[in-house]
């Protein structure tokens, strides 16, 4: 007669196997939660990387979720691969970045375009960027330069919504009531 401490094999194979599947849903909602916060934070290259984990999880509706929001990942990712190459290509992408009140970006964007090849308007962005970003001298000796290359930048910025508080400016105010020689 069998003792009754000993036990069935089956009885100890089922808790383990409850206790693995129940540490397999807690690892993907785990790796949901995380790649949610990733994705709020816009760090898609990440988040992807959580959302495809938890895509693989047990819990259907949750590795559906996790498959959509790694589609919106991937596709957030290839926009943001601009490729840029002229310096035409670096102004506009500037200027797509300053109607977009990205100023900070704008203004590296525009430094690259003078890198490449220097142009009044790259200048002249550059002026616009330093008087968002409150560097008034900035701007100056930018437009001071976009107006040196071509006058006709000098009645631009003066009647240019974008340089109406930098016109209240005493630098920037001589400078646009400076007539050319």
């Amino acid at each position: 007669m069998p003792s009754k401490s000993s036990s069935n094999p089956t009885t100890k194979a089922a808790p383990s196997a409850a206790s693995a599947a129940a540490r397999e849903q807690q690892e993907q909602r785990e790796a949901f939660e995380q790649a949610m916060q990733l994705f709020h934070a816009r760090d898609f290259k990440k988040a992807l990387q959580l959302f495809e984990k938890a895509a693989e999880g047990p819990l259907r509706d949750m590795a559906a979720a996790a498959r959509t929001h790694a589609k919106m990942c991937e596709q957030r990712l290839a926009r943001a691969a601009v490729v840029l190459e002229s310096h035409d290509d670096y102004y506009n992408y500037a200027v797509s970045l300053m109607n977009r009140q990205d100023h900070r970006s704008a203004y590296e964007h525009f430094e690259k375009s003078l890198a490449v090849k220097e142009t009044d308007y790259a200048h002249y962005g550059l002026a616009a960027c330093n008087g968002f970003l409150g560097r008034v001298e900035g701007a100056a000796r930018h437009l001071r330069r976009a107006i040196e290359m071509r006058p006709d930048n000098r009645a631009a910025a003066h009647n240019d919504p974008d340089f109406a508080e930098l016109n209240r400016q005493p630098v920037i105010r001589e400078l646009l009531q400076q007539h050319s020689a």
